[in-house]
């Protein structure tokens, strides 16, 4: 497939992929308007037949991973994630969706990784370091969860 990519396309191919991407621009377009009037089942379809188009945008993504949520199918949202993270390794933003997911199925090990692997990234979100903090109580881990409160505080006390 690589090799497909950097071959130039001849004029059938390349109207072929112009046309299967104004499809799935209209799909997403339809999706959209679905999800915001509640008809979350018929948006998924249109976001689903959207990336089998070709579509595969991160806010096409984004969206698909909205409304697998509020459908409650989790398993979804994991799949949709993990490519997001993995596609878009810099987006420190999908770990934290993740790891909210994680936090949801009450999966608590696991939102602590990711929530961990989103403070190396993001040192400086005190947001995220109090949930990890709380996660930390919540498991038993008092004294990462102490050591980590102190970290906090000692970083508001430089910033003032």
């Amino acid at each position: 497939t690589l090799q497909r990519l950097n071959e130039k396309p001849d004029s059938a191919t390349k109207f072929s992929g112009e046309v299967m991407l104004e499809k799935g621009q209209i799909l997403v377009t339809r999706a959209i308007v679905l999800m915001k009037n509640g008809d979350l089942v018929e948006a998924r379809k249109e976001f689903e037949s959207a990336l089998m188009s070709g579509n595969t945008q991160a806010k096409l993504r984004e969206y698909l991973v909205e409304v697998c949520y509020q459908l409650g199918d989790y398993d979804a949202v994991e799949e949709v994630l993990i490519s997001l993270i993995r596609d878009f390794p810099n987006k420190s933003g999908y770990l934290m969706m993740f790891a909210n997911l994680k936090i949801k199925q009450q999966q608590f090990p696991e939102a602590i990784r990711l929530l961990e692997n989103y403070l190396t990234i993001n040192p400086q979100n005190g947001e995220v370091g109090k949930r990890l903090v709380a996660l930390y109580g919540k498991t038993g881990q008092m004294e990462k969860a102490h050591a980590l409160l102190i970290e906090l505080n000692e970083a508001v006390a430089k910033t003032t």
